[in-house]
């Protein structure tokens, strides 16, 4: 095994500082809109004495701008592990299918953890955006099999980036066309990936609205990646976890009274 740092290893980063952000998100941010303006929402008188006048508010507040911070690491990960899949898969359909099926299977769970509702057209999850970007990186391998010479060849390959990004768009993604062009992004720089990597969280700053500059911070072990896919024993774990922590963390807003205030977008 070489040194550094493996895909899996960066799949557990990616995954613990998804559900760190995304416990802030879904569960911490809701209630502590609840606790200090409690007037906005309609079901106020229900909840309880205790959450009312309990005194960690000014926790909250610190607590839950560090958390999203830190879950910012997390979807420049995904796309470059994305990338690293698509490169070195042996089947791009299987790879393309899996991740079809765990999309539509995550979509519920991630409605019911931000709008509680189980179907909602407006906000798709990023796995979907993971899925076009899949297609476009698909798609540009196929435009890079043209001669370097041929007058069509960038057109094309601005073209397949441009249709991805409108359907991620269209579709309401989360990240929607900021995701797909860090993917695209990452992929056409691959042949070195420390670069890539920045270029990506610099596109995801800019066009998300998000402060997704802070992964930059993801170079230190983007750097160490080893190119070996690591321990793949928890390979449809590492799938599913996505929508079965937005199940457990519906779950627990619902109970605390934090569910109803949208925040995660």
């Amino acid at each position: 095994m070489k040194e550094g740092i493996s895909g899996s290893g960066l799949k557990w980063i990616a995954i613990i500082t998804m559900i760190i952000d995304h416990i802030a998100a879904v569960v911490l941010e809701p209630l502590y809109m609840r606790l200090v303006s409690p007037g906005l929402f309609e079901d106020a008188e229900f909840m309880s004495p205790w959450m009312m006048e309990h005194k960690g508010v000014a926790a909250l507040a610190l607590l839950v701008p560090l958390m999203r911070t830190i879950g910012r690491f997390s979807f420049p990960l995904y796309c470059f592990l994305l990338t690293e899949g698509f490169v070195h898969t042996r089947s791009v359909w299987k790879y393309g299918l899996n991740l079809i099926i765990f999309a539509l299977i995550s979509e519920i769970p991630f409605n019911l953890s931000h709008d509680g509702l189980v179907f909602n057209w407006e906000f798709q999850s990023a796995y979907l955006t993971l899925v076009l970007g899949l297609g476009c990186m698909y798609v540009l391998s196929r435009v890079e099999t043209v001669k370097k010479e041929a007058w069509y060849r960038y057109p094309l390959l601005f073209l397949s980036v441009a249709v991805f990004s409108v359907a991620a768009i269209q579709l309401r993604t989360d990240y929607a066309a900021a995701g797909v062009l860090a993917i695209a992004a990452m992929y056409l720089l691959r042949k070195n990936k420390v670069i890539a990597f920045a270029v990506a969280c610099v596109i995801l700053t800019i066009l998300s609205n998000r402060i997704e500059i802070v992964a930059l911070f993801m170079l230190i072990p983007v750097s160490k990646y080893n190119g070996e896919r690591g321990n793949q024993r928890f390979k449809y774990a590492f799938y599913a976890i996505y929508p079965g922590h937005f199940l457990v963390l519906y779950l627990i807003s619902f109970l605390v009274g934090g569910l109803g205030f949208a925040v995660h977008r």
